[in-house]
Formats: structure tokens, sequence, C-alpha cells
């Protein structure tokens, strides 16, 4: 009688101090994901890493952590959208990060991979045909990408639209279109501020507006690519256009 009452005190407090960790796992984790919404980066990073050091198989933690690490730095990222894959070989998000972290650091063998692994899950998804557009760029097959682009621009909210308006006015640029890759820059930059645009976005916006003769736009986009820090170090190409075309 002893044991079966020491079992059953060990059994409640066994499952108590497994119900008080998960809520305070799923109580970490909410903190977490409001920090990372309010961009609050050290401290979503520091109360993922909590959630992992409680539950080790926490897929969210790891996704969520390497996505903000991702926005400020694509190199730290890819340790944790690999330990998700390990959890999840399907888990989607995690498949498009690792597939443009690889493409970033100029692996396009393993971009592929993970890309082709991405679109096995839903071939039709925003992000999915993103990553089919950006393929196809790298891959020189702009027909194709426009394609691509304009059957993903209707599917697209405000809030990520600027992405694929920029590739297009990109591909538009590529191909000699001049006017409407700045027509689609310049809604990027006007209409969507909230984006993240690169030096050679403006810098390529200045080239088109070079093209078509409109020196006086050019120099102001080259002067937007060579003060453009917070994102990125402008191009020399840039500082010399301005420096030989710009200054009187």
């Amino acid at each position: 009688m002893k044991l079966k009452l020491l079992a059953t005190i060990a059994l409640i407090l066994f499952f108590g101090l497994f119900s008080f960790s998960q809520n305070n796992v799923k109580d970490l984790l909410e903190k977490a994901h409001l920090a990372r919404q309010e961009m609050n980066v050290e401290e979503a990073i520091e109360l993922y890493t909590k959630v992992i050091e409680s539950d080790p198989t926490n897929i969210d933690a790891y996704y969520y952590r390497g996505w903000i690490q991702s926005v400020f730095n694509a190199t730290t990222s890819i340790e944790d959208f690999l330990k998700v894959l390990e959890l999840d070989s399907l888990h989607e998000g995690a498949l498009h990060s690792a597939a443009y972290y690889y493409s970033f650091t100029g692996n396009d063998e393993k971009a592929d991979y993970y890309l082709e692994k991405a679109l096995n899950v839903n071939p039709q998804s925003t992000s999915n045909l993103f990553l089919q557009m950006e393929r196809e760029i790298r891959k020189e097959n702009y027909e194709k990408a426009l394609m691509i682009c304009n059957q993903l621009l209707p599917q697209q909210d405000e809030s990520s639209i600027w992405s694929t308006l920029l590739e297009r006015g990109r591909i538009y640029f590529l191909t000699g279109k001049n006017q409407e890759a700045i027509s689609d820059f310049e809604t990027c930059f006007n209409d969507h501020a909230y984006g993240m645009y690169s030096s050679q976005n403006f810098e390529m916006c200045g080239d088109a507006y070079e093209k078509i003769g409109e020196l006086e736009q050019a120099c102001e986009k080259w002067g937007w690519a060579i003060n453009h820090f917070d994102v990125d170090v402008p191009s020399e190409t840039a500082i010399q256009k301005v420096e030989s075309k710009c200054k009187k």
C-alpha cells in the first residue's frame, strides 16, 4: 500500500512539473514572438534561446530565431534552419530559408536542392513561386521569370508585394525595358517604403533613368545608392557615376 501511495505521489509530482515546464515554455515563446514582431532583436533571440534550452525540439523557436537573425545577417541563421529540417524535413519555411541562404552565399547547387524540396511540398505557394522566379533570374531565363512574377503579384498582399515588384523591375532592366523598370522601382521606393532595398537597387534604377536620357533623376538615385549605408555598402561604380556624371 505504501509503495502504491509513493508511486502515485511521484506521478503527481512528475506531471505537475511537466505541466509547469510546458506552460513556462509557452509563455517564453509568446514573449519571444512579441519581441520579434516589435523588432527587439536581441531580446527575441535571447527568449528563443531560453525556449530551446527548455525544449530542444521546439521547431518554432529554432525557426524564428533563425528568421530574425537572417534579417540582419543571413550567414548566422543557417544552423537553426537546418535544425528545423532535422526535426521536420517538410517544413516549407525552413526549406525556403535554406535555399535563400545558399543562394546568398553563392552555393547554387545547394540552393537548388532546397528549392526542389520546397517545391515538392507545395509548388504553387507564393513563397515557392518567388523562389522559382529567383532561380530563373539566376539562370537568365528572364521570360520565364517574368511570367512567374506576373502570376505571383495578384496573390500577394501589401506587405510582401514590394519584393516581387523589385524583382520584376530588375528583369525589365536586364531585358532593356527601362521605362517599365523605372515604373516598378519607383512604385517600390514611393509606395512601399518599408521594403528592404539595397544600394544596387537604387543604382540600377539610376542606370535605367540614364538610359532614357533623364540624367537628373539618374543622379538622384545614384545619390541614394551611395548614401544607403543602413543596408549595404555602395558599389564603386555608383560612387564613380556620381563623381563623374553628377558633380558640377
